[in-house]
């Protein structure tokens, strides 16, 4: 779960009361009313005062983050990320590779074989589908990458995990 969507749990059981009580609005919930807005200024206002902490690079890492968590099963698109987060790539690269250490298409390809792990240990997919499924056309480079991040193939890895052996 992103950064985005925690801070919308947080937001949300107050914007519920306040739709709550402005619905049945009156006289006596009004007192009521604004200790709700003041809750929902104040953590509004904790949470600006957090991002202001962050270097303008970290921010641009958690921006380019959320964007990739999102975006990831979708052919990698470094114009379409510019366009979104308002940056040039390399100024994006450069953030990302400061605080991941990884560039966007090394982050995408992690997630990918992530989520490769994941099909390969609960679905009888096969190696073609799997690729297919995570945003990887060429099967083939699909295994010459996850052997080369995880150290074995695609089947030698379901293998393992049909077995009983650890995760990766």
């Amino acid at each position: 779960m992103g950064r985005d969507s925690s801070e919308l749990q947080l937001l949300a059981p107050i914007l519920d009361e306040l739709n709550e009580v402005h619905n049945h609005l009156c006289r006596g919930n009004a007192i009521r009313l604004h200790l709700l807005l003041s809750r929902l200024f104040t953590a509004l206002q904790e949470e600006c005062s957090r991002n202001l902490l962050l270097a303008p690079s970290a921010r641009m890492n958690q921006a380019a983050v959320n964007y990739l968590n999102q975006h990831w099963r979708e052919p990698f698109d470094s114009a379409g990320m510019e366009r979104a987060l308002h940056f040039q790539f390399d100024y994006i690269t450069r953030c990302m590779k400061k605080h991941t250490g990884t560039t966007p298409l090394q982050y995408v390809l992690h997630l990918r074989l992530e989520e490769a792990k994941k099909l390969l240990s609960h679905t009888q997919l096969s190696i073609p589908e799997i690729a297919e499924a995570i945003g990887i056309p060429d099967s083939n480079y699909m295994t010459r990458q996850f052997s080369a991040k995880l150290g074995m193939t695609p089947g030698a890895y379901r293998r393992r995990q049909q077995t009983g052996g650890n995760t990766l």
